[in-house]
């Protein structure tokens, strides 16, 4: 068995390029913030995420770019539900990855169609509202939904079977 295939992970100078930072976000790819000694820290790294000063040693800039690819998703993840395991296709995965690194909170419309718009140009597969829809489908099984709002989408647990999305 070969060992698992590292996951590659956004160097990004930050705040300078913070486009590059977003669209790491929005397709759920690690991310290593670079920052200048003057510049405070992001205070809203999330779990894929990390920062070093320009200054840093480049050993420790590998042993957390290292790190960012050992914890990352790597492409299929069981989902558990209530009952079962399911695993999602890619994009759907990463539509779930958008909604879950904001949890409780509205995620904007336009960081979803980043991610269905990262997707398209890795596969060329274009599919705007049917992976959502999809995905929405799967999750009422696991007790979740998706809820349009002004703004973007919401990811609530289920109290009854209105889902829309």
């Amino acid at each position: 068995m070969s060992a698992p295939r590292p996951i590659d992970v956004a160097v990004v100078d930050w705040p300078a390029d913070h486009r590059a930072r977003t669209t790491a976000r929005a397709t759920g790819r690690p991310c290593l913030l670079v920052i200048d000694a003057d510049i405070a820290p992001p205070t809203d790294c999330d779990r894929h995420e990390d920062w070093v000063r320009t200054t840093a040693d480049p050993t420790e800039v590998a042993i957390r770019t290292q790190a960012l690819s050992r914890h990352a998703p790597s492409g299929r993840q069981p989902i558990l539900d209530r009952s079962a395991v399911m695993a999602l296709p890619d994009l759907q995965l990463s539509l779930l990855g958008a909604l879950d690194a904001r949890p409780g909170r509205v995620t904007p419309r336009q960081r979803l169609d980043d991610v269905v718009d990262a997707h398209h140009r890795r596969t060329g597969e274009l599919d705007r509202g049917a992976a959502l829809r999809a995905l929405s489908a799967r999750l009422r099984g696991a007790g979740f939904h998706l809820v349009d709002v002004p703004g973007g989408v919401l990811l609530a647990r289920s109290a009854d079977d209105d889902v829309s999305a």
